[in-house]
């Protein structure tokens, strides 16, 4: 009888270990689901400030769409947009990642030795996941003009306000 007894307690314990097992995998993929919706309601919430920025929903669907096709910068960032390639002064669109982006083409005033010139800045969704925006420009010369931090922050949407909605940013304008 015992040889049964212990086969007993062994069966107990490998059934044990499964379900422990299977409700911590059911635990995990619930954790793994609230992480994405979370992100993706950051990423909801920033695309929208971004919207409100340009002068909301449908100012932002009125932009023209700029197709970057396939191309990508080799940092993953959005920052080779040179001011020929852009239609209009300001464009939206999806990169190959199907981030979101603005571009704005901008008159840049001179400084440290440079003329005034014309550049691109692409403000866009970091990651493909989550809310953070950065920006990414192939030669904005930040000495003399706005600085934007690595993250988009509230002080930076105030800027691209003045840019495109009221216009009249002191230091840089829409081409």
């Amino acid at each position: 009888m015992l040889p049964t007894t212990v086969w007993a307690v062994f069966a107990w314990h490998q059934l044990t270990s499964k379900e422990n097992e299977v409700q911590e995998a059911s635990a995990n993929a619930t954790r793994t689901a609230a992480l994405i919706a979370l992100q993706a309601q950051e990423a909801q919430q920033a695309f929208q400030a971004v919207k409100e920025a340009v002068g909301g929903e449908a100012a932002f669907n009125a932009f023209p769409v700029l197709d970057l096709g396939n191309r990508t910068g080799a940092t993953g960032y959005l920052d080779f947009l040179q001011s020929n390639e852009l239609t209009h002064s300001f464009m939206r669109g999806s990169d190959a990642g199907a981030r979101p982006f603005i571009s704005l083409k901008l008159n840049v005033p001179s400084g440290e030795g440079r003329p005034p010139h014309q550049t691109v800045i692409t403000f866009f969704q970091r990651y493909s996941t989550g809310g953070e925006w950065t920006w990414g420009s192939r030669n904005y010369n930040t000495h003399n003009a706005i600085a934007f931090g690595n993250r988009l922050e509230a002080q930076d949407l105030a800027v691209i306000r003045q840019i495109v909605v009221d216009r009249n940013q002191p230091q840089l304008s829409l081409v």
